[in-house]
């Protein structure tokens, strides 16, 4: 897979969360666990976030502290 590739699929995971935090509160209709599967589709999410600044060579935790400290400042 590309990194674009990988960037679609966590696209795709985002989107899944949105629907389940929906079905969550009762806005969208759903057969599963929500609960159970919204947090498997979160700790996903995270986890593609750590592959993309992986592959990119981008430090998540130092991106991380500097987005905290900018916003912490506003």
């Amino acid at each position: 897979m590309t990194v674009e590739e990988d960037a679609l699929t966590f696209l795709t995971d985002t989107d899944l969360v949105v629907r389940l935090t929906m079905s969550q509160q009762g806005r969208w209709p759903t057969n599963g666990e929500t609960v159970s599967e919204l947090e498997h589709k979160l700790g996903e999410c995270i986890w593609w976030l750590i592959i993309l600044t992986e592959r990119m060579n981008i430090d998540i935790s130092e991106a991380l502290e500097e987005f905290l400290s900018k916003t912490e400042n506003i």
